[in-house]
């Protein structure tokens, strides 16, 4: 069956043209043009009515975008300072702990200074001490030799004189009468002499007393060497507990242990004491002076690393030492000074006391003056001293 090559072309169809379409079709323009022109009316009405609050509101965010970018930026700016405070802080510390190590180091070296201080100035007080009893000796020793010689010179004069007498006695008797005419001389010169008148006592006479004065006691004399042991009959002591037998002296064994005498003496008087200090950083020395039955005199010398410091003149209640109340409390301050003088191994204070007041002079040099309204009674003398000082020597006597 045989196909033919091209199919018959199909005729074009005709449009169908409806006039009722047309009419839709331009009304349709119509109201998209309306609406076309009534948005772009309502959009320029928009425009123009809302237009600033859009813009405001656009640059209120614009300057809260900005305000927040400041913030931030003032954020970071206060955590970086927060961190350089923390920083600071942290040096500062840092240089705090370094400056108290350091304090603390230079605390501990002028400590140590003061310490090898004192060790060098008891040593030299120590050597200066030694070189004094070298010097001494030697003088003692030469003055030995000298009385020695004297004595020798003055047994060679005596035999001298006595060979001359013995010599001259011999010639004497070549010319002196016999025993016998010189006895005949002395019966012819009694026979020529007159017998002696004996006049009678009157009756009724007083004899006049004699007119020899009464002999005055002679003045107190007191000294004792600790060194060569205790004398408990001439002194009394706070406690037995509180002295003991060390090398060079009396040792106290606590702060306050004194020693006085068990007798009184009579204005005016002078007092000598000397002690070997204790070496600590601070102590206080008192003299007990005029103490009787009811009340005394106290000179207290503070020290100060050996040197000292201040001096205090105090009446006290003379009971305080009976009952064993430290000599702190209860104590009327009469007269004060402020001096700097050094303490020695063996430091010697001297008082002289009067009725009108006393002086006082540490190793010679005069350290403190105090006139006494009230004239203090006869009393004992004593001293009470700090723990581990020694005492050494006491001297006392009576200077009318």
């Amino acid at each position: 069956m045989s196909y033919p090559s091209q199919l018959p072309e199909t005729p074009p169809k005709r449009k169908n043209r409806s006039p009722l379409r047309v009419i839709v079709n331009a009304w349709g323009c119509l109201l998209a043009l309306i609406m076309l022109a009534l948005g772009a009316a309502l959009g320029l009405t928009g425009a123009i009515f809302f237009a600033p609050q859009i813009l405001g509101f656009d640059a209120t965010a614009t300057a809260l975008a900005d305000d927040a970018i400041m913030l931030a930026s003032t954020q970071a700016d206060l955590d970086f300072r927060a961190e350089q405070a923390e920083d600071e802080a942290t040096r500062f510390a840092r240089d705090s702990d370094a400056t108290r190590a350091a304090l603390g180091s230079q605390e501990e070296l002028v400590g140590q200074t003061a310490t090898q201080s004192r060790t060098y100035l008891l040593a030299t007080q120590t050597a200066i001490a030694a070189d004094n009893i070298r010097q001494q000796t030697q003088i003692a020793i030469d003055y030995q030799a000298t009385q020695v010689q004297l004595q020798e010179n003055a047994t060679a004069a005596e035999i001298d004189f006595r060979n001359t007498q013995a010599a001259l006695g011999v010639q004497s008797n070549a010319i002196e009468p016999s025993a016998e005419a010189q006895a005949l001389a002395v019966e012819s010169v009694e026979e020529a002499a007159p017998p002696p008148t004996v006049t009678p006592m009157p009756t009724g006479v007083l004899i006049p007393a004699s007119d020899t004065p009464t002999p005055t006691p002679a003045p107190l004399e007191i000294e004792t060497d600790f060194s060569e042991g205790w004398q408990n009959g001439l002194w009394l002591a706070s406690a037995a507990a509180d002295w003991q037998t060390a090398e060079g002296g009396m040792q106290a064994m606590q702060n306050g242990a004194w020693l006085r005498s068990d007798a009184e003496l009579a204005l005016p008087y002078t007092a000598e004491f000397v002690f070997s200090p204790a070496v600590v950083l601070e102590a206080q020395y008192d003299l007990l002076l005029s103490v009787d039955g009811g009340e005394g005199l106290l000179l207290r010398l503070t020290t100060e690393a050996l040197s000292l410091a201040e001096v205090n003149l105090y009446r006290f209640d003379s009971e305080l030492l009976e009952d064993g109340t430290p000599l702190a409390e209860d104590m009327l301050l009469l007269e004060s000074a402020t001096i700097s003088q050094s303490l020695t191994e063996q430091t010697v204070i001297r008082v002289r006391v009067d009725e009108d007041g006393l002086s006082a002079q540490l190793n010679d040099t005069a350290i403190f003056t105090a006139d006494l309204l009230r004239t203090p009674y006869a009393g004992s003398v004593g001293i009470a001293l700090p723990m581990q000082a020694n005492l050494v020597r006491i001297s006392l006597a009576e200077r009318p």
